[in-house]
């Protein structure tokens, strides 16, 4: 099996909002005639379902956090 590591390209990182697990697969209740169930496939907003995102995204979002925490410091 592949090291954690190596699952994301070099110029990228885990995605902060779905920790890597980009994409899910949601069974609802529907069942078809052959008894199987509808699957839904949701994609995770920030990473659109990649699981990883580009460095330069990844330390403006963690910028704009601590930028966020001193503005409330300040106030």
């Amino acid at each position: 099996m592949a090291h954690y590591t190596e699952l994301f390209p070099d110029d990228g990182r885990m995605c902060p909002d779905c920790w890597g697990f980009g994409r899910a697969a949601v069974t609802v209740g529907t069942r078809h005639d052959d008894g199987s169930y509808t699957i839904v496939f949701a994609n995770c907003i920030g990473c659109n379902g990649l699981g990883w995102l580009p460095l330069q995204i990844i330390a403006g979002v963690y910028d704009a956090a601590i930028g966020r925490r001193v503005v409330d410091r300040v106030l």
